[in-house]
């Protein structure tokens, strides 16, 4: 009887030693449901070794306190979804929008989209510093993308392409002459293209991209706040700026 109640003993020691061990390893580790097609941001297949700075930002974050994130690359509408019903952790490349709020937290700003005007490097006419500037002007944009939008609403006779690439070819063989799309995106495919000598820019506006945090996944103002600090790390010893310089 004595042995048994020793056995036992050692069972549920083990047991609770087991169930510990699960959590410790559940605390330290997220898992992020990632935009699936937003370079430079996110890169799913990778690169030339590339997977996105947003996403190498976020796991150097999580790493710097002790975190291990597992990407999880989806539909946009598919991942912010499901973050929203507390299956992820959180979510990105994403931004702050009011009616978000019941939804998710917001960490601190991971990168930005600075949209604005691209142009020759040779270009001698006026460099805009508003939409205004370009009424009448030769401009072109991206088909079924939200800038499109803010420079038709302006020029209605912009000049529409399927693709970057596309418009960027058309715009260095002066077809039309400012081309408004994303800094950072446009940038990222030039130097693929091997042409951003021949071009330069313009910023008009800058939205902030964040990680949204589901509100429905455990302790998560304390895992925000850990995060937060991992960033600011990698932010002040050069890390940041490392990864960005990769993609420019």
């Amino acid at each position: 009887m004595k042995k048994c109640k020793i056995v036992l003993h050692i069972l549920m020691i083990s047991a609770i030693s087991m169930f510990s061990l699960v959590t410790i390893t559940q605390a330290e580790t997220v898992v992020l449901a990632v935009d699936a097609d937003y370079r430079p941001n996110e890169i799913d297949p990778p690169e030339n070794g590339l997977r996105g700075f947003d996403v190498e930002v976020v796991e150097a974050a999580f790493e710097r306190v002790g975190i291990k994130a597992e990407m999880k690359f989806l539909p946009w509408s598919r991942g912010k979804s499901m973050t929203k019903l507390g299956k992820f952790t959180g979510l990105f490349t994403c931004a702050y929008r009011p009616e978000r709020e019941q939804y998710f937290l917001f960490s601190d700003k991971i990168s930005q989209a600075t949209a604005g005007f691209w142009m020759r490097r040779q270009f001698d006419g006026l460099v805009p510093e508003s939409m205004q500037d370009v009424r009448g002007l030769k401009t072109g944009g991206i088909l079924e993308n939200s800038t499109l939008k803010s420079v038709q609403d302006v020029n209605p006779d912009t000049l529409r392409f399927r693709t970057i690439k596309l418009a960027v070819q058309n715009l260095i063989k002066g077809v039309f002459d400012y081309f408004y799309q994303i800094k950072e995106t446009t940038g990222y495919t030039i130097k693929l293209m091997g042409v951003s000598g021949e071009l330069k820019f313009s910023p008009i506006k800058e939205k902030l991209y964040v990680v949204c945090f589901s509100k429905k996944w455990p302790g998560i103002e304390g895992l925000m706040a850990r995060f937060n600090r991992g960033l600011a790390a990698v932010k002040a010893d050069g890390t940041y700026d490392a990864i960005h310089d990769k993609y420019r």
